[in-house]
């Protein structure tokens, strides 16, 4: 074409992604890409037809010229709503702060250079892995490492999409690229380790990525969520920070939460791995003076217990058997007051050995101590303590299906009333308790080990002398 001349090139539908997972895109009208000069500009907007359902729309421009290597040089930035600001670089500082960190730290060159401004936004009724691959980097990675997905309508705002590639930048790596936006969440749902059933809510992240400068990446993010489910526990309001490390393979989060009447704390170190490389994550968690009652049901009413907790967990991120058998993790759990009712494993053991126990009693203090291997929860000590008395012992639980193999020992006053356990009230025997966390199963086991020893002792006693016989 001519000098003057305007190249325009309209879309009616285009269609992406693998066979089983394509997403048509069917534009509206009005939608058009056009090449002015030395820059193409493009504004569509777009329907979603396929292996996804919303819409789409975005606009910006690419330009193609030389850099200039002077302090002065113009930076044309994309702000919210779609406006555009123009700003000046003077000695690292952007005018009037309208772009906070853009192009502060670019590397000059005096090669050809591409430039991209843009912003995009997608109004999705649900999110799934179709879209992932549609999400700029490194939004696409990030989202289908921890299979992010969304049963409810999602939007994904991104209010700054900046791009520069110079003559020795592959396509694919521009020298640099700022992405800011906001992510709005509903029936959210994600395996970052930790599994994250549900989330409700809205997360604002910054990104810039300069791999020639001396901090490559820098990544902010904050999240803002109404309602959360993590790890099949009711949350309540809920904020988190999130940042990476200036290499970007690590991102360091700090959550805190309402929890069942309490507070959470959530500190958490994840690598993000790579192509060839699974990822990582080591958090702790932290439980304070939570009501377990809730916990247990968060729809029945406070039962006046108080939950205390910490657990130290890490393994692969990802949900393989293989990720899962990796898992290794640690803890302590605290229960003061807590009913029988809302304590099955205990009402169901000390229903064996204490008479007139009633349903609304409570035990005044319940703890634990455990280690975590794969889906095996391992219990190394526990003790119920309710009156007189104690239960102590160790076991195993399914953490999948909540299968329970425990083994606990009375101590203290057991004053046994049913003929079966009044047949070995001087042995020494046990409870074992089978079934699972919400329906325990509990019976007698002497220890047969044990019982012959006391068994001899008693017929040795019997066979000596009387004082009155000598």
């Amino acid at each position: 074409r001519g000098d003057g001349e305007r190249l325009e090139f309209r879309h009616e539908r285009l269609e992406v992604g693998a066979p089983e997972a394509r997403v048509a895109f069917e534009f509206r009208e009005g939608s058009a890409i056009s090449s002015e000069g030395e820059g193409v500009r493009f504004g569509v907007e777009a329907a979603l037809a396929g292996a996804a359902s919303g819409s789409f729309r975005a606009s910006g421009l690419v330009t193609s010229g030389m850099e200039n290597d002077g302090p002065d040089a113009a930076v044309e930035a994309k702000v919210a709503e779609g406006k555009v600001a123009e700003a000046k670089v003077a000695e690292g500082k952007v005018a009037e702060g309208k772009v906070a960190e853009a192009a502060s730290e670019r590397t000059d060159t005096n090669g050809p250079t591409t430039t991209l401004t843009a912003e995009a936004h997608f109004a999705l009724d649900t999110l799934g892995p179709a879209i992932h691959p549609l999400l700029p980097p490194p939004l696409d990675d990030a989202a289908a490492a921890i299979a992010l997905a969304s049963a409810g309508p999602c939007g994904l705002d991104l209010t700054r999409l900046e791009a520069r590639w110079d003559d020795a930048s592959p396509a694919d790596r521009p020298a640099f690229y700022r992405l800011d936006g906001r992510a709005t969440l509903a029936k959210a749902a994600f395996d970052a380790g930790p599994a994250i059933d549900r989330l409700d809510g809205t997360l604002d992240f910054a990104l810039v990525s300069e791999p020639a400068a001396e901090a490559p990446v820098r990544f902010d993010a904050r999240l803002d969520a109404r309602a959360l489910r993590a790890m099949e526990f009711e949350l309540g309001r809920s904020q988190a920070t999130l940042a990476a490390t200036p290499d970007g393979a690590t991102l360091r989060i700090d959550a805190d939460g309402d929890i069942a009447l309490g507070r959470y704390e959530l500190d958490a170190v994840v690598e993000l791995g790579a192509a060839d490389l699974p990822g990582r994550y080591d958090a702790r968690l932290r439980l304070a003076d939570a009501d377990y009652g809730l916990l247990r049901d968060p729809t029945s009413p406070p039962s006046g217990s108080r939950t205390s907790a910490t657990l130290a967990i890490g393994g692969p991120t990802g949900g393989t058997p293989s990720d899962t058998a990796a898992r290794r993790g640690a803890g302590r759990l605290a229960i003061r007051n807590a009913t029988l009712a809302d304590m099955p494993v205990a009402l169901r053991a000390l229903q064996l050995t204490q008479l007139m126990l009633p349903i609304s009693g409570r035990l005044s203090d319940s703890n634990a101590t455990y280690s975590i291997e794969g889906d095996l929860l391992r219990v190394e000590r526990c003790r119920f303590v309710a009156g007189t008395l104690e239960l102590e012992g160790e076991g195993t639980v399914d953490i999948p299906t909540y299968g329970l193999a425990l083994r606990l020992y009375p101590k203290g006053t057991v004053p046994l009333v049913s003929d079966l356990i009044g047949g070995v009230m001087h042995q020494i025997f046990a409870i074992d308790v089978g079934g699972t966390l919400l329906e325990p199963k509990a019976s007698l086991a002497p220890l047969p080990a044990v019982i012959p020893q006391r068994s001899a002792v008693r017929a040795a006693t019997a066979t000596e002398p009387k004082p009155d016989d000598r």
